[in-house]
């Protein structure tokens, strides 16, 4: 009876951690929104992968760059932490006053640590799971603008890295590259240099190995986007 308690007690918190430790959590989509030289955006978001602050810079008419940081850390017998930080550059054009699309690329690299500490009968402990990320991708998008805001889709295709440990549930060593797809939703409301955002979208990997990640992005936040160069 005892061996019984201990295996359904370690089952049961082995999907507690699964569900509570996430090796990935994918953040915010670069939505810069550039569409002439030394245009400047900065954007901060708070969402289901914590927060993220994202700022870019159009180098001319048609190249620009991004840089972008996501943060996230909780406390309680369910703790997890994690920083990423990504750059990235591509093209983009101003097909009409209404339309615009563009396509980036770039890298990313972050560390996903998370730490349960269970108080059970025949099961206290602590386990952790400890994993570095890096990831390579690729995002097309396409805007609409209006006088009130901008509405667009942008997609980013991924190549996931994923490597580390967990102690528990069962014990194993990850080191796989996992394709990723990431479509979002991105609508930004407001006038002048100042916008509101709101983005939506959803996380799917395209790999037979398995992956413990967050399959949904959730984020809203603000956008100050400003020129460098002065007027004529």
């Amino acid at each position: 009876m005892k061996l019984i308690r201990i295996i359904l007690i370690t089952v049961l918190f082995s999907v507690l951690f699964q569900s509570c430790a996430p090796t990935y959590m994918p953040n915010v989509l670069s939505n810069p929104d550039l569409r002439q030289s030394g245009d400047i955006t900065i954007s901060g978001y708070y969402g289901s992968a914590g927060v993220d602050i994202k700022t870019s810079f159009a180098v001319s008419n048609h190249v620009g760059i991004l840089l972008g940081g996501n943060f996230d850390h909780s406390d309680g017998d369910v703790s997890h932490s994690h920083g990423f930080f990504e750059v990235g550059g591509g093209y983009f054009d101003k097909k009409t006053p209404h339309f615009s699309w563009a396509v980036y690329g770039g890298v990313g690299t972050g560390n996903y640590n998370t730490t349960i500490r269970i108080r059970a009968p025949y099961a206290d402990g602590i386990y952790k799971t400890q994993y570095e990320v890096v990831r390579y991708f690729l995002q097309p998008s396409a805007t609409y603008h209006s006088q009130i805001g901008e509405i667009g889709l942008a997609c980013r295709m991924d190549a996931l890295h994923v490597s580390g440990t967990q102690d528990i549930g069962p014990a194993h060593c990850l080191d796989h590259t996992f394709p990723m797809i990431e479509p979002s939703l991105n609508i930004k409301v407001g006038k002048g240099n100042w916008r509101i955002a709101l983005q939506g979208g959803f996380s799917i990997h395209l790999a037979n190995e398995s992956l413990h990640y967050l399959p949904g992005i959730i984020a809203m936040g603000v956008q100050l986007k400003l020129n460098a160069k002065p007027k004529k």
